[in-house]
């Protein structure tokens, strides 16, 4: 037999109580880590959309000029990728989660693709209005 505590519950009872938890525990440090690292890339293809129309903008008088809008074209499309990337991987750990049989304590990927759309458009529209007026 096993032993009981003070509340009643045998020792095997209570251990499984704490795995539990601890379980729990873990996969709220899973989801806050996911959370972080979506929000990290986005800021680094938001950064890198920024940085590319500031080149085009700022170095509009540097010689070649191709190169320069080169440069700016680059770095505004590498942001909009990453902002593409970071949804996908934050929706593939979300439907790994959903899996493994775990609680969804996720925003709702609609709201996340949204913003992600948005913000590609933004980038998208970036695009047109540096290079729609420099034809």
């Amino acid at each position: 037999m096993s032993e009981q505590n003070d509340n009643g519950q045998s020792e095997t009872e209570e251990r499984t109580e704490l795995a539990e938890e601890r379980t729990e525990w873990a996969d709220q440090r899973t989801f806050l880590a996911q959370e972080r690292t979506f929000a990290g890339w986005i800021r680094t293809g938001l950064t890198s959309i920024a940085v590319g129309l500031g080149v085009i903008e700022l170095l509009r008088e540097v010689q070649p000029e191709w190169l320069i809008s080169t440069i700016g074209f680059i770095f505004i499309v590498v942001g909009g990728i990453l902002q593409v990337l970071a949804f996908l991987s934050y929706r593939n750990v979300n439907m790994e989660m959903k899996r493994s049989s775990r609680p969804d304590m996720s925003i709702s990927m609609w709201w996340i693709g949204a913003v992600t759309g948005g913000l590609v458009i933004c980038a998208i529209a970036g695009l047109v209005l540096v290079f729609g007026g420099t034809g």
